[in-house]
Order: structure tokens, then sequence, then C-alpha cells
């Protein structure tokens, strides 16, 4: 579709043409999107609330670069 704007009208169409075709979508991401975050799966949100282990790190020397 870009190919064709830019071979038919040029390369100033093309941006409006970019715009045009993202603003739609980015409206229904608007609207839609924050409600997309409350259905999180039982068990990702379980997941999520769990303590997680921390690796422990040696206590020696700092070793020097070499």
């Amino acid at each position: 579709m870009i190919a064709g704007v830019y071979g038919g009208v040029g390369y100033q169409a093309v941006c409006p043409v970019i715009a045009g075709t993202w603003t739609p979508g980015a409206l229904v991401l608007e609207l839609i999107g924050p409600a997309t975050r409350r259905r999180r799966p039982a068990a990702e949100a379980a997941a999520w609330s769990r303590p997680r282990s921390v690796t422990a790190t040696p206590s020696g020397p700092a070793r020097a670069p070499r």
C-alpha cells in the first residue's frame, strides 16, 4: 500500500497515509487497552504475588581484572 502511494502520488503523501492508518488503531487501543490489563489469568496473578528467591553472590575477595 505504501509503495503504491509512493509510486502514484509521491513521497509527500506517504506520511499522511501512515498516520491515517495508525490513528484508528491507536484510538481503539486507547479505549480497550486498560480493560485488557484487568483480565489477567489467575495463575499469572498468583505467580506475581509469590516471593521470589534471590541468588546469593560469593562473598570472597574481589578478583583483580586481567
